[in-house]
């Protein structure tokens, strides 16, 4: 059975940015995946610092804030290879040092080939704060069925 990090990245004081981390707590505390091979990790700002995390796993799974250019609340699954092509460019993590600039790190220094994946959640506000904007607050419930979801696909892969 492979290995899979579910791995929550944000900021939980800049409002929508921390959805990624509570996302990842929320489905590990929930106890769904328990008995698999599945460990649910708390990436928060650690940047450069993923990159000791991503060997851990067969498979990745990033769950972040993520810049679409759509609604608020909204989500979209994809593949870090899936940006390397340019096929979803405009993804960027909500970060400074962008997720993909770490990947394509880790990728460089250890030759990393093993699939990583992203669950973007499009954030509204990601400003100093600690509240979620109403968008995100409405769509808490569909975000984690969603994820939950996307975790047993990965499982099944």
């Amino acid at each position: 059975m492979n290995s899979i990090g579910v791995i929550g990245i944000g900021n939980p004081l800049r409002c929508d940015d921390g959805i990624g981390i509570y996302l990842v707590n929320s489905i590990k505390n929930i106890g769904v995946f328990q008995n698999t091979s599945i460990s649910f990790l708390d990436g928060g700002t650690r940047g450069i610092g993923l990159i000791h995390l991503f060997d851990r796993f067969d498979k990745i799974l990033l769950v972040d804030a993520v810049e679409m250019k759509k609604k608020p609340g909204s989500f979209h699954f994809f593949s870090i290879d899936e940006v390397q092509s340019n096929k979803k460019k405009d993804l960027l993590s909500s970060h400074s040092e962008d997720v993909l600039s770490i990947v394509l790190l880790a990728k460089e220094i250890h030759s990393y080939i093993k699939p990583i994946y992203v669950f973007g959640i499009q954030p509204e506000n990601v400003s100093f704060g600690q509240e979620f904007s109403i968008e995100i607050r409405k769509n808490l419930v569909l975000l984690q069925e969603e994820l939950k979801k996307t975790i047993q696909r990965l499982i099944e892969k």
